[in-house]
């Protein structure tokens, strides 16, 4: 709610425009974002399980809102990025690979704020650049947050705000301890650095195509197959 009111942005546009007039209600417009902020921000806190998963991911992220911006003109929003990605370089250093320090949920929520807030506002400063670009950009931690959420209200002796070690990061990681002979710390980041194809791959495609409408909600498609191909792979590798 505060981002609406300090920023003056909303959500207007999702890319579909049989919403378009839902999201022209001014009230409408601010609860959808207030959420999507929300959800955001809590999203980035549950991906921050392994050294330099929740920062380099958001590193991906900005560092793609920050692409954007420079090819699109956005100076302004271009710095902002340059900003967050320079203070995240600087994190890393401490936290990737030896976990020396740690973002916390401060930090977490801090970033997950900042990228839920240029994802609102990249596509409103610039109507060249599609929401579903903003979307793809976000959709690694977004959905882990979704589908964590379905899985522990719809699982039996789960509740959607209890913490659980059933996330993708955490099962590759399970299966990393368990199959790689190194220090834990190593196993740690080894883990990270496989979850963060997936932010990645996203990223590049979303940069690629930034106003390619059907070939973002491609990406957006085959996240979700790649994920869920990971996830059972990984499942039955653990249960092996």
């Amino acid at each position: 709610c505060l981002f609406c009111w300090i920023t003056g942005y909303q959500i207007t546009s999702v890319g579909i425009e049989s919403l378009s007039p839902v999201l022209a209600m001014p009230f409408l417009s601010f609860v959808l974002t207030s959420v999507a902020v929300g959800a955001m921000v809590n999203a980035l806190n549950i991906i921050d399980g392994l050294n330099g998963l929740a920062s380099t991911t958001t590193v991906f992220m900005i560092a793609s809102f920050g692409a954007l911006s420079a090819r699109f003109g956005d100076s302004e929003l271009q710095v902002i990025c340059f900003l967050i990605v320079s203070v995240n370089l600087g994190f890393l250093i401490w936290n990737f690979p030896f976990g020396k320090l740690f973002l916390g949920d401060g930090g977490a929520y801090f970033l997950g704020a900042m990228a839920a807030g240029i994802a609102v506002v990249l596509p409103e400063r610039n109507d060249e650049i599609s929401p579903f670009s903003s979307m793809l950009i976000i959709i690694y931690p977004f959905y882990e947050l979704v589908r964590s959420t379905t899985r522990r209200i719809v699982a039996k002796g789960y509740q959607a705000l209890e913490p659980d070690d059933k996330h993708l990061h955490s099962m590759i990681y399970k299966l990393i301890s368990s199959r790689v002979s190194m220090t834990k710390p190593f196993q740690n980041s080894f883990a990270a650095v496989l979850v963060l194809i997936l932010p990645m791959l996203c990223c590049f495609w979303a940069v690629t195509f930034a106003n390619e409408r059907s070939f973002l909600i491609s990406g957006i498609f085959a996240f979700i197959l790649l994920y869920e191909m990971s996830m059972m792979l990984v499942v039955n590798s653990n249960n092996a």
